[in-house]
């Protein structure tokens, strides 16, 4: 490994654990979770992956 590269958590299947989860709120203290998000140190950016795709709403990532 060089410096740059970091260990991968995995989910035990060999697929990478997202670092956030992206979920909107439903309603007072309920939250829906839809999608998750990467983080790529290498460029500093998140891809952010959804499985359902809000329609004007707020959404959180939360660390997963």
């Amino acid at each position: 490994m060089t410096g740059q590269q970091t260990r991968l958590e995995t989910d035990g299947n060999g697929a990478r654990r997202p670092d956030y989860v992206a979920k909107m709120p439903i309603q007072k203290g309920k939250w829906m979770r839809v999608g998750c998000a990467f983080y790529n140190p290498r460029t500093e950016t998140f891809t952010v992956y959804f499985d359902v795709i809000p329609d004007r709403c707020k959404v959180v990532l939360f660390k997963d």
